[in-house]
């Protein structure tokens, strides 16, 4: 996890998760997420990590539905 909002991780977010074969969120990276969840949009984002690319998911767009829902 990349915790300060001044480190620009975006760009390279993909790159990790692919060397160190685990998920890699920044925090940035979540409060999108989260925006895009609680408004029940897929933007398609591919190639900024798996968190993003989680949206476009099946699985995530019933999960982003409910949490909408929720508010």
């Amino acid at each position: 996890f990349v915790a300060c909002t001044q480190v620009r991780a975006l760009e390279v977010i993909e790159l990790l998760e692919r060397d160190i074969g685990k998920p890699v969120y920044g925090v940035n990276q979540a409060c999108a997420w989260q925006a895009f969840a609680a408004l029940g949009i897929d933007p398609g984002i591919t190639g900024y990590g798996s968190l993003l690319r989680s949206l476009s998911e099946p699985r995530a767009a019933a999960a982003a539905a409910r949490l909408a829902h929720a508010q």
